[in-house]
């Protein structure tokens, strides 16, 4: 003979209470990611795209290339991309030929 079993309740799972955010909490992240990005991933974008403009050159002669570029501050001294339009010079200050010059590259 088997015995009846009653039914046991499911326990409520616990509330989850969220932390206040901080202020300052914010600032000190963007505070180090920025600095991560300046001391790290701009040197390591201009290597990682020089080796990828110089497709038989290792990580030593890319950082070779960058290094007689300029040579602490190689990393720094790189042009704007292509992309991004010039700024619009004021009418009066730009030559005619200049401005038919900007007018090309749009």
């Amino acid at each position: 003979m088997s015995a009846a079993v009653a039914p046991v309740p499911a326990a409520e799972p616990p509330k989850l209470e969220k932390k206040p955010i901080k202020f300052s909490n914010l600032l000190l992240g963007a505070g180090l990611n920025m600095f991560e990005v300046t001391t790290l991933g701009q040197p390591l974008e201009v290597t990682k795209t020089t080796m990828a403009a110089h497709r038989g050159d290792g990580f030593a002669t890319a950082l070779g290339r960058i290094w007689n570029r300029g040579g602490v501050l190689g990393c720094r001294l790189h042009r704007p991309p292509r992309s991004c339009p010039p700024p619009a010079p004021a009418a009066s200050h730009a030559p005619r030929d200049m401005r038919a010059i900007i007018r090309t590259m749009r």
